[in-house]
């Protein structure tokens, strides 16, 4: 899975990807990159989150994007926050926890 947060006015872009172990690394634009090992409580979170969030299609949208996320599921889910439209509080927690984690 990975979630980036698009350049924003006063917020730097980033990337997180979390591998299948539940071993997650972020890169932040003009920064080394960090690895995390998220807790076994973050980790059930992710994946519940996760799961929610692609039972049902993304959609397309004209709203401004802030982030964008790729799920590696079969078939693949990938989209921007707006286009998880009837699923933004999950999308919300799933970015909250990962950003906590990282503290960004």
């Amino acid at each position: 899975m990975r979630l980036e947060r698009l350049h924003l006015q006063d917020q730097p872009a980033y990337t997180i990807k979390v591998n299948a172990a539940a071993q997650a690394m972020i890169t932040i634009s003009g920064r080394k990159s960090e690895l995390h090992e998220l807790s076994i409580h973050q980790r059930d979170a992710v994946r519940m989150l996760v799961a929610r969030l692609i039972e049902k299609p993304v959609v397309r949208c004209t709203s401004t994007a802030h982030y964008q996320l790729q799920v590696d599921t079969e078939p693949a889910v990938s989209g921007p926050d707006c286009g998880f439209s009837q699923r933004q509080p999950e999308f919300r927690a799933l970015t909250v926890l990962l950003e906590t984690a990282f503290g960004v």
